[in-house]
């Protein structure tokens, strides 16, 4: 939408980027970007290593984010055919990882614990 320009409600479109008239931030998006964000799925703790596997617990915001992530996760595992185990309980998400053909904690497993960890900031990103 450019700038003037009506969007379907018949408000200028300025609202959309932020901006006023002028081209600087509108008084709106200064405040918004000085806030501090709370994080939606927050870890609890750094990945543990066991003998049994490689896990780490997620505290999440409300209900629906955690489906969310508990998808997202499930997107990504089914993409690389590596499968995790997920606990999903009120705001709490488990996320265990182990290579069942080896029956060990391999590197795939460190990768795709790497891979989770940026999947759900750009998660989290993308619901704000």
């Amino acid at each position: 939408m450019l700038l003037g320009e009506r969007c379907h409600h018949g408000v200028s479109g300025t609202h959309a980027t932020g901006r006023g008239r002028d081209g600087l931030p509108t008084r709106r998006a200064v405040l918004a970007m000085s806030k501090p964000r709370t994080k939606l799925v927050v870890p609890v703790g750094p990945w543990i290593a066991s003998e049994r596997c490689l896990a780490r617990t997620f505290a999440c915001a409300s209900w629906p984010i955690e489906l969310v992530a508990v998808l997202a996760i499930g997107a990504l595992a089914e993409l690389v055919q590596h499968h995790p185990t997920l606990v999903v309980e009120w705001r709490s998400l488990r996320v265990e990882l182990r290579s069942h053909d080896v029956d060990a904690v391999t590197e795939r497993d460190w990768e795709l614990a790497h891979r989770i960890d940026v999947l759900l900031d750009v998660v989290e990103d993308e619901m704000r």
